[in-house]
């Protein structure tokens, strides 16, 4: 396997979020393919029939390609959009057009969009991109300390130390001249660990917007530093 099984390795590996590969996982572990053992860690189960040698000169199977996500990817050029002002009205037409979509397919991404407050639907008028608000942004930060910290107080009986040992490891404070590292891991982690369906719930409408605000924000080293440090 290309890495260790996992839900924040698989899903950093594969680039996805947590939720469709916890899915992806259930089918295998159905399907006998992956085997969890008594200690809660996962393995590739052995083969039913012996594996024949490759031939000489075959080339390996590479893995299937990842299909494109809609959803994450149109939301990150509209919060470009937020960053920059630009809070003006689409057309859901436009927008198929230059996503390469159908306006339903369109219209249900928008919709799921709004619910996470990076667009708001317009009656006759269209779809408009939400502003960067700093009292928003306060707000969210309290909400999400708090939630956070009930996460953990519930998921910490679950948590699996070589987890947490190697999300600590990817965590390298900036000495020059060496760059510093930040694994944002253990936050996504925790939830996911404290069974809490609300609280994920409140991070997957709401934690995009400022996840991606975040990471196109590009804080200064010493910032980023510091927080791999705290990490």
């Amino acid at each position: 396997m290309p890495t260790d099984l996992t839900l924040p390795g698989l899903a950093r590996h594969y680039n996805a979020s947590i939720s469709p590969v916890r899915g992806a996982l259930r089918i295998l572990l159905n399907d006998n393919l992956i085997v969890k053992q008594s200690n809660g860690r996962l393995i590739v189960a052995a083969p039913s029939q012996p594996i024949k040698p490759q031939k000489r000169g075959r080339q390996p199977v590479l893995p299937p390609s990842i299909p494109t996500d809609h959803d994450q990817s149109i939301a990150r050029q509209l919060i470009i959009r937020s960053l920059g002002g630009d809070n003006g009205y689409i057309r859901e037409e436009a927008a198929a057009r230059e996503f390469g979509l159908g306006r339903t397919a369109i219209r249900q991404i928008f919709s799921r969009l709004a619910g996470q407050g990076i667009l708001e639907h317009i009656p006759r008028t269209g779809w408009q991109v939400c502003t960067v608000n700093v009292d928003d942004l306060r707000a969210y930060c309290e909400v999400r300390e708090a939630l956070e910290l009930t996460a953990l107080e519930l998921a910490k009986d679950r948590l699996e130390p070589e987890v947490l040992i190697r999300i600590r490891d990817e965590n390298i404070p900036g000495e020059l001249p060496q760059s510093p590292r930040l694994n944002n891991d253990l936050h996504s982690y925790i939830v996911q660990c404290s069974g809490n369906h609300y609280i994920k719930d409140f991070f997957d409408r709401h934690g995009l917007f400022y996840t991606t605000l975040f990471d196109y924000a590009a804080p200064e080293e010493c910032v980023v530093s510091e927080m791999a440090e705290q990490h």
